[in-house]
C-alpha cells in the first residue's frame, strides 16, 4: 500500500527574522521508502506563518520576538 507522508525535517532562522523551512515527503510502499523529496520554503517577518503547524509557527513567533527586543 502506498503511503504519503511530509514533515518538516529542518528550520533555519537567520538574525534578519528571516526563516527557512524544509519540507520532506516520503512515498513508501509496504514500508519501503520509494521515494524522498525536498521542498524549500522561505518566510520573510512580513509573511504570514498561521498556516503552519502550531509547533513550527510558535517557534518561529517567540525567536522573531527575542530578535526584535
Amino acid at each position: 500500500m502506498l503511503e504519503k507522508i511530509e514533515k518538516y525535517t529542518a528550520v533555519d532562522m537567520s538574525e534578519n527574522g528571516n526563516v527557512s523551512l524544509r519540507l520532506t515527503t516520503v512515498i513508501t510502499d509496504n514500508e519501503i521508502e520509494i521515494s524522498r523529496s525536498h521542498f524549500r520554503q522561505l518566510y520573510t517577518p512580513e509573511d504570514s506563518i498561521e498556516h503552519l503547524p502550531e509547533h513550527i509557527s510558535g517557534s518561529i513567533a517567540l525567536y522573531r520576538s527575542g530578535i526584535s527586543s
